[in-house]
């Protein structure tokens, strides 16, 4: 009797339709955006493997981290050339103001690629929450499990 009921329960779960929480994304001004689901924050690399199903999804994810990646170079490199004369300004040195100016201009190249990453990083929230449905407060079973337990065999769910 109680293997029917745990293959019932078993196909049960298996064949209805769960979906998991919708993503949050929260942008911020001047760096990549959060990503939040049931309340836990997602970093870029890990929306790759958490995306995986929706390949599109994972396509702009991708390019979304590629681009931040740049960014980020830019904005570091600049950064080290802005801060080098000014060093060499408060060190009592004779600082070469020609070096910052190129590093500002080596950080502003890092605006478009941010703004990419932004534009790429909302196509692939759009597509991954586009399965879901409207409502964000579905159910969401991330595994089920047969498990043999001392007591015999059980079914474990993972919420």
């Amino acid at each position: 009797m109680k293997i029917k009921i745990l293959f019932l329960l078993l196909l049960i779960f298996c064949t209805s339709t769960m979906g998991a929480q919708q993503m949050e994304m929260v942008k911020k001004p001047l760096d990549a955006p959060d990503f939040y689901q049931n309340g836990k924050k997602y970093k870029m690399g890990e929306l790759v493997l958490l995306m995986k199903p929706n390949y599109e999804a994972v396509d702009y994810m991708k390019k979304a981290r590629t681009n931040y990646t740049f960014s980020q170079i830019f904005a570091f490199t600049g950064a080290g050339l802005v801060g080098y004369p000014i060093g060499t300004s408060l060190g009592g040195g004779d600082p070469q103001w020609a070096i910052a100016i190129a590093g500002g201009g080596i950080m502003a190249l890092s605006i478009p690629f941010l703004v990419a990453t932004n534009k790429n990083s909302t196509k692939a929230v759009e597509s991954y929450n586009k399965g879901f449905g409207k409502s964000k407060n579905t159910a969401f079973i991330q595994s089920v499990k047969l498990v043999y337990t001392v007591n015999g065999f059980s079914l474990a769910l993972q919420f």
